[in-house]
This record gives C-alpha cells, sequence and structure tokens, in this order.
C-alpha cells in the first residue's frame, strides 16, 4: 500500500494552514479592501493609518513575518 501524496504547497489546505500564522503588520493608511483581502485569507493583520514612532516601530516589527507600507 502506498501513502497518499503530501500536500501541494499552492492548494487551499496547505495555503489556510500556512497563513493562519503568518502576521502582517500594514503602516501608513492601507487599503481596507486590502486589509479585508489578507484578514478573508487567514493570515492575522494589524494596521495604522500613519507611519510609527522608530520605538513603536521596533517593538512591533519583533512579533510580525511582513511589513507593508503603502
Amino acid at each position: 500500500m502506498t501513502a497518499a501524496p503530501a500536500p501541494i504547497a499552492n492548494t487551499p489546505t496547505a495555503a489556510v494552514s500556512t497563513q493562519a500564522k503568518i502576521k502582517i503588520l500594514l503602516l501608513e493608511g492601507p487599503s481596507q479592501t486590502g486589509v479585508a483581502i489578507f484578514k478573508e485569507n487567514g493570515f492575522e493583520v494589524e494596521y495604522f493609518a500613519k507611519a510609527l514612532p522608530e520605538d513603536q516601530l521596533k517593538q512591533k516589527i519583533r512579533d510580525v513575518h511582513a511589513v507593508g507600507l503603502r
């Protein structure tokens, strides 16, 4: 008996399990549509209308996987 093949990385099942752990920080007024799309696809999103002061930015980026700037 052969084992079932592993999920392909681009399949919805594989994407959801990976994205559920990915945290994104968006700065400088990101599009609300973009924020909604990330959230609908399982990403954890934190966003701000303006740039953060240096000390606050350093604190925030410690715990995220990606940073987006408008």
